[in-house]
């Protein structure tokens, strides 16, 4: 992708050009790229599910930039160059992740991380026939990096569902047994 820097010819250019070509303008910059082709195929269904991701992530950063409190949280975050819609935008489509747990004297431990921010870690204990023997809220431990979650009695033989949470809402999930 090439990108036109004071052009006298190219100046305020944006669209398609001679069927060969498109101008974009990203934060101000203008960008020439190759012209997109049809597709000659319907699309799988992993694309069908990346064009739904795409559209709650461009609708919930739509709404975040609306949101006075919201878009100063994310124009913090912004990079150099980068909006706060680009912000909202990736966080709302990146679901955090529960990388690692384990259990230290009755308490689980949990680490969960996001490309902005886990908000909340949610755990749900189940007996050995399904059942929920306990639910509650993981407390964010110092360093930002753990979280705790006091255990009310032995998880041997049951299954342990973790769920962190990002500020758009989406959920990364473990458990184990």
């Amino acid at each position: 992708m090439a990108k036109l820097v004071d052009n006298v010819i190219t100046y305020g250019a944006s669209g398609a050009f001679a069927g060969q070509f498109v101008f974009r303008r990203v934060n101000g910059k203008v960008f020439i790229c190759k012209m997109p082709g049809p597709r000659s195929s319907a699309p799988t269904a992993g694309e069908l599910a990346n064009r739904e991701r795409f559209a709650f992530a461009n609708a919930y950063a739509t709404a975040a930039v609306n949101n006075v409190q919201l878009k100063a949280i994310y124009q913090a975050a912004a990079r150099p160059g980068q909006s706060a819609h680009n912000r909202a935008f990736r966080d709302a489509f990146n679901a955090p992740r529960v990388t690692q747990l384990h259990i230290e004297n009755g308490m689980l431990k949990i680490r969960a991380v996001d490309d902005f921010r886990v908000v909340k870690v949610m755990v749900k204990v189940l007996n050995e026939y399904g059942f929920e023997e306990e639910t509650g809220e993981a407390a964010l431990s110092s360093g930002n990096v753990w979280w705790g979650y006091r255990l009310r009695g032995d998880v041997a033989g049951k299954t342990v569902l973790v769920a962190a949470y990002d500020l758009a809402g989406n959920a990364g999930h473990m458990d184990f047994k």
